[in-house]
């Protein structure tokens, strides 16, 4: 095994752990999953110039699906959805873990706010 350094911004760092805290797993289990995903391919973004959404002239309640839990296999079309939305609301049986539609969103969508 071959130790890295990874040195993050202090915003990443808080959510990192705020995530490691909500999650029950280390930091380090998170970066090591982030990364095997992004090696895997599964973390690559969707090339965006090939997807047009419809525009909405008023408020409007989107529902997008987010698949078995791969971040990987979420459509375009979803990525778009969620990186373009004003608000992301992820439902949950349990406010003090992560689901895993929550992990996909996430992984998917890092910019979206949380609500």
């Amino acid at each position: 095994m071959h130790k890295s350094s990874i040195y993050l911004p202090e915003p990443l760092k808080a959510e990192l752990a705020g995530l490691a805290a909500r999650s029950g797993r280390s930091e380090a289990q998170l970066v090591r999953q982030a990364i095997e995903r992004l090696l895997a391919g599964s973390g690559a973004p969707a090339r965006e110039e090939e997807v047009r959404l419809p525009s909405h002239d008023r408020p409007s309640l989107v529902g997008v699906g987010v698949g078995p839990g791969d971040p990987g296999l979420v459509t375009r079309s979803a990525h778009a959805v969620l990186r373009d939305a004003d608000r992301v609301i992820v439902t949950t049986t349990d406010a003090r873990s992560v689901g895993r539609a929550e992990m996909v969103v996430r992984a998917v969508a890092p910019a979206a706010a949380a609500w």
